[in-house]
């Protein structure tokens, strides 16, 4: 996890939009914002995503607010130094420290993403 740079104190998953102008996939974006806001070297994106999660969508309106894709990673290094390091701390957490800081964060996408993913659960309950 990392700390949030809108919500100092708060911890969130590595994430970000693509850089339409280079050409960027998702895939592509989620290696390069994991590097730039926590250091963290992909070694494999694990041959693909997760589900695409979808904001609720207000009925008036044809799309969603948003579309979230999560990719989960292999890490080859950690850097002492990268593009956010001045800004951003990083920890790595249990599934239920993560689940408890994303819950606080009210940010329910990236709770069904941590769900979604291979980390080992406790014997805690998925929402």
């Amino acid at each position: 996890m990392i700390l949030s740079s809108a919500h100092p104190g708060k911890w969130v998953l590595p994430k970000g939009g693509i850089e339409m102008d280079e050409g960027e996939d998702f895939v592509i974006s989620a290696v390069r914002e994991t590097w730039e806001e926590a250091g963290c070297e992909v070694l494999d994106s694990r041959g693909g995503k997760a589900p695409v999660i979808q904001e609720d969508f207000d009925p008036l309106k044809v799309v969603p607010k948003s579309e979230f894709h999560f990719y989960e990673m292999v890490i080859d290094q950690l850097s002492n130094e990268w593009p956010e390091s001045s800004k951003r701390d990083r920890r790595w957490c249990t599934y239920s420290e993560a689940r408890h800081e994303l819950i606080k964060l009210k940010r329910p996408e990236l709770v069904e993403a941590l769900n979604l993913s291979s980390i080992e659960k406790d014997n805690v309950d998925t929402y």
